[in-house]
């Protein structure tokens, strides 16, 4: 059955559709998730960095309690870039957003090198968080517009795949570099998306938003490689409300039933993340390490998650077009559930259990299980569907409200790590994440909609509640 929006491109090799189309779209998405890169950057930092600020050997005065706080500045900044984020997508574009983010991201780590003093480095970790919230909040928007239904899950999710390859990048260079020169390093990443990026064309749906039909049509002309793009445009057109007008305003939110519904949806999505362990256990992963006393050092400790994380990103890749997103994120987050539980346990008798060998493994050995099933899902899933539920009017101001919490709900699950444990013992946040994940799997059994190989009006109409029982007859003869 062919999708209505994929236009007639002559040879169909890859899905369907014609191999250099998909190939054009894939260098777009790629280009893009050069931010996205950064941003693992970025959320791995603290991981090879506590150790360094806390060592005898640093150059940085700094306590534990002061480093709590670090940790937590760069997701409490998420909360003014996301707003930021959501408005200049609208004003400017979904381009010119995204480079002004990769200069944001160049000045965050320029003040991370040249710091001398803790303040400095506050801020430059606070620049980070907020280029964090920009990111959250225009490059789903992005990707999401300029690809085809087809291929949206397997290319949509590379920018986390990007995340997870930035997290591994700096705790490998991170663990036996500064402070310093690994901030110095990470300024190549967003220096590279600019040289790059400027060649690549706008989304043809924020064109259309502005009435910009030429050059709607010239961008999709681009980005499938083929002058045969005006049924693809018409429907692009219908979907965003056929008017060529101004984004919907705020109030929408409120008074639509759809946007208010995917909104409550994304942010319930997104509590569910952050809280089955998924940043507070990346972000304190060498200090479990160490409080373990595991045989793996923290740092190859660290350095070895991250590659299965890498690894596990590749996996849901795959698996997100092939069982579908709300499948996806059910196993992942039921799996995670198991696995905190039994490092809760661990925790729990581990002076109990003796010094064999294979105790002392247990918990890299669990700790990769968690990253490998908690990254195919957890991590991937919701990344995609920020770009896929909403109405392509309303993006912006939603994902400004849904990621300024992100921010929050990052930056409170690793304080509530920090404090758990050093107020309850090390196995008490694994016990309480491992029970969160547990609920989450029943809110999404109930209330998540599949979003596989369905077009942005397709989407709004399940939320709608209309022609649901359409909507799974398709979906089951596309299978």
């Amino acid at each position: 059955m062919t999708n209505r929006t994929d236009p007639d491109l002559g040879p169909k090799n890859i899905n369907g559709l014609q191999t250099r189309s998909v190939v054009l779209q894939l260098t777009s998405v790629l280009t893009a998730s050069l931010l996205a890169l950064n941003s693992g950057v970025n959320f791995g930092w603290p991981s090879p960095s506590l150790l360094h600020l806390l060592s005898d050997n640093s150059d940085f005065n700094v306590s534990e309690e002061t480093t709590s706080y670090l940790v937590m500045l760069s997701p409490a900044a998420m909360c003014v870039g996301s707003p930021i984020g959501g408005t200049l997508i609208d004003k400017i574009g979904r381009k010119h957003t995204l480079l002004l983010l990769a200069i944001l991201q160049i000045v965050s780590w320029v003040c991370v090198g040249v710091s001398s003093q803790v303040p400095l480095l506050f801020l430059g970790r606070i620049l980070a968080g907020m280029s964090d919230g920009v990111l959250g909040s225009s490059l789903p928007v992005y990707v999401c517009e300029i690809l085809q239904p087809r291929i949206r899950g397997y290319f949509g999710s590379m920018p986390t795949f990007g995340i997870c390859l930035g997290s591994l990048l700096i705790n490998i260079y991170g663990s036996f570099k500064s402070v310093r020169l690994a901030a110095y390093i990470s300024i190549l990443f967003p220096s590279l998306f600019i040289i790059i990026f400027v060649t690549v064309p706008e989304s043809p749906y924020y064109l259309l938003m502005k009435n910009r039909v030429d050059d709607a049509r010239k961008s999709l002309k681009k980005l499938r490689n083929s002058d045969e793009v005006e049924t693809e445009l018409v429907q692009m057109s219908l979907e965003v409300g056929g008017e060529g007008s101004e984004p919907g305003k705020f109030k929408d939110i409120f008074t639509v039933p759809t946007n208010l519904k995917a909104c409550l949806l994304l942010l319930c999505i997104r509590t569910l993340q952050q809280y089955s362990g998924l940043s507070a256990l990346g972000f304190y992963n060498q200090v479990i390490f160490k409080e373990a006393n595991s045989e793996f050092s923290p740092e190859i400790g660290s350095i070895t998650c991250g590659v299965v994380k890498l690894i596990s990103g590749g996996v849901g890749l795959i698996m997100v077009e092939r069982i579908g997103r709300r499948w996806l994120l059910i196993c992942s987050m039921g799996s995670s559930s198991i696995i905190l539980i039994l490092l809760g346990l661990y925790f729990s008798f581990h002076e109990n259990l003796g010094k064999s060998k294979l105790v002392s493994l247990l918990p890299i050995i669990l700790m990769l299980m968690f990253f490998f099933v908690n990254s195919a899902g957890c991590m991937i899933v919701p990344n995609l569907i920020v770009g896929e539920i909403l109405s392509v009017k309303i993006k912006g101001s939603v994902l400004g409200i849904v990621n300024m919490y992100t921010g929050i709900a990052t930056g409170t699950s690793s304080k509530l790590f920090q404090f758990l444990a050093r107020t309850f013992q090390m196995q008490t946040p694994f016990y309480t994440f491992g029970v969160i994940c547990i609920v989450g799997v029943s809110f999404i059994y109930l209330c998540l909609p599949e979003t596989k190989g369905k077009t942005f009006g397709e989407i709004q109409e399940i939320l709608k509640g209309k022609q649901r029982e359409k909507m799974r007859t398709i979906y089951i003869y596309k299978l």
